[in-house]
């Protein structure tokens, strides 16, 4: 019926020029019989085609579309013309007028000759990878098609490689997109070019990509890493080093896929962001006990942030004491945060701080440590009114402006006496010296005390102290352990605790454990020291008892 309409060919083609127009995707028109293709004028300038119309059509679609997807079309016209099918779609590449290959997905329709026979055939193009089902840039598909099809069924064998260029984000902020481009072109190519029989590699994005491997295992998954990572190194030397790019991996292998494609994303997304975290190594195959460990992490988590939302339920403060070495008197302690759960009981704090910090819930929760501390000191100065209390803050709460404001605000509006509190700053290699060193100057500048933590572990060296307007300097543990059986160790502090005094700042060795620890420390002369030979962190309470009543 609708060949009837239109009985003449050259109508139809301006009927599809006409409709060209009106829509974002490639139209085309042809005749079975005669095999004639006419495409629409934005389908030929896309794809580079000479003209529009065209004689003997299935071998022109050969020039254009990838290799690896033409049978599949061949199939479909075959079926078309032999067997009275009167529809197809395929999704396929076909390659762009730069020679770059690009997804798209084809659906035609036949419409019925007078005879009843399949007589026109009329289609639409559509570029897949503008819906995100695919990528123009690498000619890869997304790696929601992977999981697509992985949810009909999960393979008994094989793996999944998630492999990523490292720096992706330096790179593009240093080259520009038109540069990060080239260079995912150069990797897809390297990735292609090494692929197996069963092999195929899916876009994910910023230079992200999945390789799927119906057989093989975790040794097979590094030969692939390794070829294609020293093609990469060959891509960096021919550039001139212009990029310097690395490329990392987390694979996951069939034995560890499990029974549903949610439970496998979850395990391929934790891989990827695992290895990252190993800051030695670009290879990483799925451990279960890592993840075990990992999920744990994130139920810990979902704990603390329902406790924050819970009025910080399961928090507490516990006191350290810290003593003065002329006299062995109480100097003051330090206030450090503890977190108990129902389920997962006392919480040690090199696990819960890094969450916290991660999350950024430190914010809120560092907020209630200062005023819950700054609480307890006024309370106890009505005792002891020389007795101070040192409360850490995080490298997270420096970073942000508002945080480093409302900290002075808090101190300023409680009207506790600037003698009795001081801010412990742990050194650490996420700020930047200069940033560190404008942080104490404002601090100074507000008249609070300051104590730079775990000196000698971060940013800092023995020519700062004469700037950082400190109070006071607390050595690290690990310099206590070592100058016990290392005489340069031992020299070393002397020499930080003599430039410290010289500098009019006072010294406090923390993490001291034994008797001959103390006893070799003394020699050195600091002002102040700390550690579980005297005390391990106790209760308010309990604190108040021990400390505060019997002075």
């Amino acid at each position: 019926m609708a060949a009837e309409l239109i009985s003449n060919y050259n109508q139809f083609v301006d009927a599809v020029g006409t409709l060209g127009e009106c829509t974002d995707d490639y139209l085309f028109f042809g005749e079975l019989k005669r095999d004639v293709i006419n495409f629409s004028a934005r389908a030929a300038a896309k794809f580079g085609m000479p003209g529009e119309y065209y004689e003997n059509a299935l071998k022109v679609f050969s020039t254009f579309m990838h290799p690896d997807d033409y049978p599949d079309f061949v199939k479909n016209i075959t079926d078309m013309r032999t067997e009275h099918k009167f529809e197809f779609s395929q999704d396929c590449r076909w390659y762009d007028n730069m020679g770059n290959p690009v997804w798209v997905h084809m659906r035609a329709k036949i419409l019925k000759g007078k005879n009843g026979n399949p007589d026109l055939v009329v289609g639409t193009v559509a570029e897949i990878g503008q819906r995100r089902k695919a990528d123009n840039i690498t000619g890869f598909r997304d790696s929601k098609a992977l999981y697509a099809k992985l949810e009909h069924n999960i393979p008994q064998s094989g793996f999944i490689m998630r492999l990523f260029i490292r720096n992706m984000y330096e790179l593009r902020v240093k080259h520009g997109d038109e540069m990060v481009e080239r260079l995912q072109r150069f990797v897809s190519n390297s990735i292609s070019e090494y692929l197996g029989e069963g092999q195929v590699c899916y876009y994910r994005a910023r230079g992200a990509f999945s390789v799927f491997s119906e057989t093989g295992n975790a040794e097979d998954a590094f030969t692939l890493f390794k070829k294609i990572s020293d093609m990469a190194a060959n891509i960096n030397a021919r550039l001139g080093y212009l990029f310097t790019f690395k490329l990392r991996a987390g694979v996951v292998t069939h034995e560890n896929y499990g029974t549903s494609v949610l439970e496998l994303v979850k395990k391929c997304e934790f891989s990827s962001t695992f290895v990252t975290s190993l800051n030695s190594k670009s290879f990483y195959i799925f451990d279960p006990s890592d993840y075990e460990k990992y999920q744990k992490s994130r139920e810990l988590l979902s704990k603390l942030q329902l406790s924050v939302k819970n009025n910080f339920d399961g928090f507490e403060l516990y006191y350290q004491p810290i003593f003065k070495t002329a006299d062995d008197s109480l100097y003051g302690c330090e206030a450090l945060l503890r977190f108990s759960d129902e389920k997962f009981g006392d919480v040690n704090p090199t696990e819960f701080v890094p969450l916290l910090e991660e999350s950024g819930l430190i914010i809120p929760v560092g907020r209630w440590a200062l005023k819950k501390a700054i609480e307890q000191c006024k309370q106890w100065v009505r005792v002891r009114p020389e007795i101070r209390v040192n409360i850490n803050l995080s490298y997270v709460q420096l970073e942000r402006e508002e945080v480093m404001q409302e900290i002075t605000d808090i101190i300023k509006e409680s009207g506790i006496h600037m003698e009795n509190l001081a801010l412990e700053l742990t050194e650490s290699g996420n700020l930047l010296k200069t940033v560190v060193m404008d942080y104490v100057q404002r601090f100074h500048s507000a008249g609070i005390k300051l104590a730079l933590d775990d000196f000698g572990m971060g940013y800092s060296n023995l020519l700062y102290l004469n700037e950082m307007y400190v109070d006071v300097v607390k050595i690290d543990r690990s310099f206590v352990e070592a100058c016990t059986s290392s005489d340069y160790s031992y020299s070393l502090i002397k020499h930080i605790a003599g430039m410290a005094h010289d500098a009019n700042t006072k010294i406090c060795i923390e993490g001291i454990e034994t008797r001959s620890e103390l006893e070799r420390i003394k020699t050195i002369s600091p002002d102040y020291y700390q550690g579980f030979f005297f005390s391990r962190p106790i209760p308010s309470k309990e604190f108040e008892a021990k400390y505060i009543n019997e002075h």
